[in-house]
């Protein structure tokens, strides 16, 4: 794998380039993340509550499944965690929450969603916009696209205008 440096002045970590996975490992990724996984903009505390965040994850039963997206995509895996029901299964997660591979997984992945289509659009607009004012537009949209029950319909930001 070829190493590349993230261009923030504070941060100097060398990480690994973003995956190119096959075509098929793409599509099948893109129907776990429709079907077990969730898109999410998280805004940051502290002193950095005007920081916004993606996460990109799948949670199941399956430990097989989760360390094969963690293989093919990078991200980390937490588990086992326990069920609350007795009688349920322990569960793992696999997530990615470094800023370039999100985009990369969401870039890849989001012509074949389904369900998390527009989530995945809304996210890779807040990865791709420069204005942290922007941002919590994105999150505000975010929040509603992954509210419970009927969602109502949600006019997106592109770069600084309306689709």
């Amino acid at each position: 794998m070829v190493k590349y440096r993230v261009e923030h002045p504070r941060d100097r970590r060398t990480y690994f380039s973003p995956p190119f996975p096959a075509h098929d490992d793409v599509v099948y990724s893109a129907g776990l993340i429709d079907g077990e996984g969730w898109i999410r903009i998280k805004c940051g505390n502290g002193r950095q509550r005007d920081r916004y965040y993606v996460t990109v994850a799948v949670k199941m039963t399956d430990e097989a499944v989760i360390r094969w997206l963690a293989a093919t995509w990078d991200g980390s895996v937490s588990g086992p965690n326990q069920p609350s029901n007795p009688n349920g299964r322990p569960s793992w997660t696999w997530s990615v929450t470094h800023r370039i591979l999100t985009e990369s997984v969401l870039a890849q992945i989001q012509p074949y969603l389904k369900v998390k289509a527009t989530h995945a659009v809304n996210a890779l607009a807040l990865l791709r916009e420069p204005s942290t004012r922007a941002s919590a537009d994105y999150f505000e949209i975010q929040a509603r696209l992954n509210r419970r029950g009927p969602v109502e319909p949600v006019q997106l930001k592109v770069m600084g205008g309306s689709e």
